[in-house]
Parts: structure tokens; sequence; C-alpha cells
């Protein structure tokens, strides 16, 4: 079981249950699942929703166990930020974060179960945000099925990327994704595709290149790299929507910043990580120091 354990404020206090849940953004779903699959103790004796609550009382919520999602295998694991609730890790690239039909072996997903396993915990994989697999940086895991809820799509995230040619030094692309005709894979900017928002800062450019901050409103697959690439400065080494790069084999995109409400203390984390060294090896190759060291 997964458990989770709260005391009760002041300002909480003669609250029923149902209404303390939808204070703390518990989801109707997360309360059905405690009650069917788990349990929901008020100071140790099992209570339903319409329970008051009073200051000082302690609530447990128990969470029946996920089932394993990935085979535990022994790879290196950047932690960046670990408690009870949320692991953030740093994603190698070429390293794709869930298991496939054809690769069940050799992702993030993996490494995160060798390692909670390792502490005795279930180690179902939760990613809050996922990245291709080859772009790196980070990633938010929740470690219990509340906080998953509690922090899907409420991750602010940072993305340095390089690409070809100049951009201006700030600006938004606002421009619908769809699946490219004839493709399981490839993206493209259609009017028929999803509402999609990019917002860029650009942080160096020396006309063959430029370096920028990226942030997303919305999430869609491949994002950045089709915007990118439609505006017509794609990613170096993006082979899906530019060309190869003798320096980089894989697109130039990290996700090097992460922040977050906690789902549980309420408290602002923020996290950031520093850039891999194919891409910092990309940018020395082309004099580009500045903004980085």
């Amino acid at each position: 079981m997964n458990k989770m354990v709260f005391t009760i404020l002041d300002h909480e206090d003669g609250m029923e249950l149902k209404n303390w849940f939808r204070l703390k953004g518990i989801s109707t779903r997360s309360v059905t699942r405690l009650k069917y699959y788990g349990s929901i103790l008020l100071n140790g004796k099992n209570v339903t929703v319409r329970e008051k609550i009073a200051t000082g009382d302690v609530i447990e919520l128990h969470f029946a166990d996920d089932e394993k999602s990935a085979t535990p295998e022994a790879l290196p694991l950047s932690i960046l930020y670990e408690d009870s609730s949320v692991l953030v890790l740093d994603k190698p690239p070429q390293m794709p974060t869930h298991p496939s039909k054809k690769l069940q072996l050799g992702t993030l997903a993996n490494a995160f179960a060798y390692y909670i396993e390792s502490k005795g915990k279930p180690h179902s994989f939760r990613p809050i945000n996922r990245l291709d697999r080859g772009t790196s940086g980070l990633v938010v895991a929740a470690l219990d099925p509340l906080s998953a809820g509690k922090l899907s799509g409420r991750v602010d995230k940072r993305y340095i990327c390089v690409c070809r040619g100049e951009i201006v030094e700030s600006g938004t692309i606002d421009a619908p994704i769809a699946l490219e005709k004839d493709s399981k894979i490839k993206r493209c900017v259609s009017p028929d595709g999803q509402h999609a928002v990019t917002h860029f800062r650009r942080l160096f450019t020396n006309g063959l290149i430029s370096v920028a901050e990226v942030w997303l409103e919305t999430g869609r697959t491949h994002q950045i790299r089709v915007h990118f690439s439609n505006m017509g400065n794609a990613l170096v080494g993006d082979t899906l929507y530019g060309e190869a790069d003798d320096i980089i084999d894989r697109q130039a995109l990290h996700c090097i910043s992460v922040s977050f409400v906690h789902p549980i203390t309420n408290e602002i984390i923020s996290v950031r990580g520093e850039l891999p060294p194919d891409i910092i090896h990309l940018l020395e190759e082309n004099n580009v120091t500045e903004f980085y060291k």
C-alpha cells in the first residue's frame, strides 16, 4: 500500500472529508480509488467522506499498490530532487522514457524501478512530463497516485534548444500541430491540427546558429521541434524535421529546469539541471560559451 498522512489544520476544522478532499485538490477519481481499492482512516478508524474533521485529527490515505510498470534494471540514474512524493530525474539523451513492445529494457522507467525497488517501495512509474528519446533533461515522477493527479498538467518546464540560423530576440509561435499524412511519427503545422503554443527567448546567435530558452503553453508531441522547423530554424541534429549534424547525433534539445507546487506541502519546488556534454560540445565547436559559463 502507498500511505499518505495529513494532520488537520485550524482552518480545516469542522469540514466534511469530501470538502477537505476538494480543498486539497484530490480528484473524485482518486477518492473513488481510495474507497474501493484502499482506505481512508481518521485517527486510525475507517470513515466515509461525510465524516467531519477537527483540528489535530490525523488522516491516513492508503492507496492499493499499482502493478509494476517496468522490469527493474541497474542503470545509472541521476536524481536532482527527491522526497516521499516526488522525484526529479535527469534523463540522458538516447534513453527512452518508457519501455515499448520492441524495447523492454534500457529505459528511464527501468532505471527508476530498480532504484525504487531497492528502497522497498512499489515502483509504478508515473512521469508527469515525458521527453522524446533524443531529448535530454528533467523528468518529474510522482511516487503515488494522489501526487500524480495533483501534478498532472501543472509542471512548468524550461528548455534550452540550439537551432539553425538566426531567430528574433523573443516570440510566440501559435500554430496547430497534426500528424503528417501517411506517417505514424512525424508531425506538421496544419490548420486541422491541435492548438499548440510555444514561447521562446533568444540567448545567443551568430547568424549560423541560435540558442533559445523555450517554454510551452501546450504539450503536443514534438511541439518544439515542429514549431522551430516550421519557421525555418530546425533544431541542430534533428534528422526528422531538419538534417543530420557532424557534431551532435540527436536534436539539440534539453529540459533544463522544472518548477511545481508540491502536491502535499504546497511549497514551490524549483529544480535546475545542467546542459549535457554533447550540447556543450556543440556550443564550444561553434564558439558559444558566454551564456552558460
